[in-house]
């Protein structure tokens, strides 16, 4: 009860100074700010995993081979091939097999178009090399489909479908922004200005003070990131294919987590500005554009695929997206649920055991 009396205390606090009300509206302008940004489109990318499946007999020589473009995987089935391509292990493929009551051969390019830029890279990879290699003893014989197979039923032709696949990340985006930018300079206000302070001769334990400040905190993020996804589902028009439990575990453990590390922040930072030097463009930054909300993971350098693969917010971003498009439940986002709830755990140890030595006077 005293936790619940705290958090209701901050929600009210931050009702009357339009805090609350300044975070949902800053949520959701970004959203749609960033809702229209696509960078790294234009960027051809190198060794793209895809698949092959062709009928036995049917050429002379394979109809895709590596290059610098893509590594090539052949697959005993075209259900194989498009199965790997659900599963994720290929980006893309192409089938080649006999037309029926004909002597002629079809040419079927299949894309996961969950993959955005990557899988329209890969589509670009695969139809290039069928151009150069059609032209010889295999010319006039093979007819190349209108349009591939997006497997997850996005249209690739559209000029949303950039947005479609991006807006995913506004997710995790507001969790990084809310949870440990305006929370933790809000944090650091009432430090500066006594009330921690002053909470802290309440007769209770600093435990419960510290338990209503978290709890707040977690509810305003999620009032924040149900508007988020309201508008990606009906503006911008993205299902959610997967389990809203799913959704809900993983928005909940990043959230704990990046609060606990604000909380963390504000018992160690005397001011705004010292906290924007060591968490805002050394933490905050890299950690969204390495994450794989902007550009996919697979498609940068290996270094940073070894960064990224450790970052909290990469694994929320891979479980988000696999909610949205790949219909993932909660025990198909285990791993993720897993290492987040142990970030989250660390986080809300260190930075209670912080606010707590703060509130001493330490």
């Amino acid at each position: 009860m005293v936790a619940f009396g705290v958090a209701r205390h901050e929600i009210i606090f931050q009702a009357r100074t339009k805090l609350l009300f300044g975070g949902v509206v800053l949520a959701v302008v970004f959203t749609l700010l960033l809702g229209y940004i696509t960078g790294l489109q234009a960027r051809r990318i190198r060794h793209i995993p895809v698949g092959l499946y062709q009928e036995e007999g049917i050429l002379r020589t394979a109809a895709l081979a590596d290059n610098e473009d893509m590594l090539v995987t052949q697959f005993p089935t075209s259900e194989a091939l498009l199965e790997a391509v659900r599963n994720g292990t290929v980006i893309g493929g192409l089938i080649v097999q006999s037309r029926e009551g004909g002597g002629r051969r079809d040419l079927r390019v299949v894309l996961d178009d969950a993959e955005g830029v990557l899988a329209r890279a890969a589509g670009a990879a695969i139809t290039r090399e069928v151009v150069r290699r059609s032209f010889g003893a295999a010319a006039g014989l093979l007819d190349l489909a209108d349009e591939p197979i997006a497997v997850r039923g996005l249209d690739m032709s559209s000029e949303a479908y950039p947005l479609q696949v991006m807006s995913p990340g506004f997710l995790p985006v507001t969790i990084l922004m809310s949870g440990l930018g305006i929370l933790g300079f809000l944090l650091i206000r009432e430090r500066s200005g006594g009330t921690i302070y002053e909470l802290a001769m309440a007769p209770v334990h600093r435990i419960w003070i510290v338990l209503g400040k978290l709890a707040a905190s977690t509810i305003i993020l999620f009032i924040q990131l149900a508007l988020v996804t309201l508008l990606v589902v009906y503006l911008f028009q993205v299902r959610i294919t997967g389990s809203l439990w799913a959704l809900g575990l993983v928005c909940l453990s990043t959230a704990v987590g990046f609060i606990g590390l604000a909380l963390a922040a504000s018992a160690l930072f005397r001011s705004e500005l010292s906290f924007r030097l060591v968490l805002g463009l050394p933490v905050m930054y890299p950690m969204m554009m390495l994450s794989g909300i902007t550009y996919p993971v697979r498609g940068m350098p290996e270094a940073l695929q070894r960064i990224a693969s450790v970052l909290p917010l990469t694994w929320t971003t891979s479980a988000i997206r696999d909610v949205f498009f790949r219909g993932a439940g909660v025990g198909d986002v285990a791993g993720e649920l897993w290492k987040l709830s142990i970030f989250s755990l660390v986080m809300i140890v260190a930075g209670g055991l912080l606010v707590g030595r703060l509130m001493q006077g330490r």
